[in-house]
């Protein structure tokens, strides 16, 4: 009887019956038809109620008078030196072409410099080795001595042609002679090392490489014996 009891409080109470629970198609909420959204009003952009930039006027400038007798650049008198604009006594004297001479500036020895002071234009340009040196433009005067003569520079490759004129220098580099025997003044270029007097001479009393000189007058002489030498 006893083992009946234990046994039967040992069984397990036996499992509830399931619940089955049933699924049904649940209705999705409907979207509403696309309300169209409302559009904000444009803001009006009114017109520019600033005051309207005044206007420029330009006022012409005066006009220059003529005034009577002025002359230049093509219509200097016969006696007026186109270079200085000063008359000259002879108008002759200006039936030639201008002449640029090489004139030394260092070392101090070359100072004062031989004729410099007739010459109608002097540019000082830079040597080498931060010295000086002259190319002097001479035409409405004809000093007999001028120096020292030294070597051209570039620069004279411009100047020669800007005046039409002749050259008179003592040398030059390689280079440099290049460019003058290379250009259309070729045949108006006066070396000094190849010519004797009375083209070019040296003062003994100098030490050499300062102690070249020339003569425009005779130089002019010599281009217009060799045909170069009518007024530009």
């Amino acid at each position: 009887m006893l083992g009946i009891l234990f046994s039967a409080c040992s069984l397990t109470p036996a499992p509830p019956d399931p619940i089955y629970e049933i699924v049904t198609n649940t209705p999705q909420p409907q979207l509403a038809p696309d309300t169209p959204v409302p559009m904000l009003p444009q803001a009006t952009i009114a017109p520019d109620s600033a005051a309207p930039l005044p206007t420029e006027i330009v006022t012409p400038g005066p006009t220059l008078a003529t005034v009577p007798g002025a002359i230049g650049p093509y219509t200097f008198a016969d006696n007026v030196d186109p270079l200085t604009g000063e008359t000259v006594a002879d108008p002759a004297a200006l039936n030639r072409r201008p002449i640029v001479v090489k004139i030394s500036n260092a070392p101090p020895i070359v100072r004062p410099q031989a004729g410099l002071n007739a010459a109608d234009l002097v540019f000082e340009h830079y040597a080498e080795g931060g010295l000086t040196r002259f190319s002097a433009v001479f035409y409405s005067q004809a000093p007999e001595r001028v120096g020292s003569i030294r070597s051209a520079r570039l620069i004279d490759y411009e100047l020669v042609p800007m005046y039409q004129a002749l050259l008179a220098f003592s040398g030059a580099s390689i280079g440099v002679e290049e460019f003058i025997y290379g250009s259309e003044f070729a045949d108006r270029a006066y070396k000094g090392v190849l010519y004797g007097q009375p083209y070019y001479w040296r003062d003994e009393s100098i030490e050499v490489p300062h102690n070249m000189f020339t003569s425009t007058a005779a130089l002019w002489n010599l281009a217009s014996e060799e045909g170069v030498n009518a007024r530009p």
